[in-house]
């Protein structure tokens, strides 16, 4: 389990660089093993997802961070960080696919930002996007 500080702190770089509004409550975080992403994020297919935001308040993790303290696991908790925030906002509140993918751009970015900043290291974050 995440101490309160350390998620307190990993919020508020996902605020300080995104200009989300703070949220009155962090979002709560759990661990679930890698069948769960295939189950919920992939639709039953296998896939790669080890984070998701479920647009309901909580951050689910893949297993296989739980007590890793690295510059990776940090940048995706905060990238999951702004989704939660972009959810809050309302702003990408239009489910299309142009939002989704602006939505993506938007915390891949932020978490690039903050791995080079917070973290002094440079960050290679592959993308897969697709056109609408």
């Amino acid at each position: 389990m995440l101490e309160p500080q350390f998620i307190a702190a990993l919020l508020s770089w996902a605020v300080q660089l995104s200009s989300y509004n703070s949220p009155p409550m962090p979002p709560n975080i759990i661990y679930q093993p890698h069948s769960y992403f295939v189950e919920h994020v992939c639709k039953g297919r296998e896939c790669g997802a080890h984070a998701w935001y479920d647009n309901n308040g909580t951050i689910i993790l893949a297993q296989r961070f739980e007590g890793v303290d690295s510059a990776l696991t940090r940048g995706i908790i905060v990238h999951e960080m702004v989704h939660y925030l972009q959810d809050l906002s309302g702003k990408y509140e239009d489910a299309n696919c142009n939002n989704y993918l602006e939505r993506e751009r938007e915390a891949f970015a932020i978490q690039r930002e903050f791995i080079a900043r917070a973290m002094g290291q440079a960050a290679f974050i592959r993308m897969r996007f697709w056109e609408c």
